[in-house]
């Protein structure tokens, strides 16, 4: 271990900041994508594409990349436990912790509508759906974060 004197202190980044960084990353690049392609063990990934030195590395550049890298990672775990209900792993190949007997959405192949007519789920990307609802229910979800703002707020006496 380096001497005291030689030890550098890591500051923390301002905590909205971040969270800013991730709820942008989630909205405009994760939950455009399908979800199969969120499906997937994000941590074994990682320990399978990174280079221990890279997180050792003292340069900005790296420091940049790892930081970002980070914020990908966070923000496919959230898009994984909004769209799966968990943050997928996988043991061996192709054996998920998934509950037994239960499959993804988007494996849902043949859905017969009203209309007669079939549906295949594969291509879904159910981040772009609740984005659409989102937009849709704008001012609907707004008054909700007001009222819930309102019922936190410690009455004074």
């Amino acid at each position: 271990m380096k001497e005291e004197e030689d030890l550098k202190y890591i500051s923390p980044k301002k905590f909205h900041e971040v969270f800013k960084e991730i709820s942008d990353h989630l909205y405009e690049t994760i939950f455009e994508k399908n979800d199969k392609d969120l499906f997937f063990d994000r941590q074994k990934w990682i320990n399978r594409h990174t280079v221990w030195s890279t997180y050792k590395d003292t340069s900005e550049f790296e420091r940049d990349y790892v930081y970002h890298g980070d914020i990908e990672t966070i923000s496919i775990l959230i898009g994984q436990l909004v769209i799966f209900n968990r943050i997928i792993k996988e043991r061996s190949e192709g054996e998920f912790n998934l509950p037994s007997g239960e499959v993804p959405l988007y494996l849902k192949q043949v859905n017969e509508t009203p209309k007669g007519k079939n549906r295949d789920y594969f291509d879904i990307s159910t981040g772009k759906l609740m984005k659409k609802w989102a937009k849709k229910n704008k001012k609907k979800i707004e008054d909700d974060v007001q009222n819930m703002k309102k019922r936190s707020i410690p009455k004074k006496k």
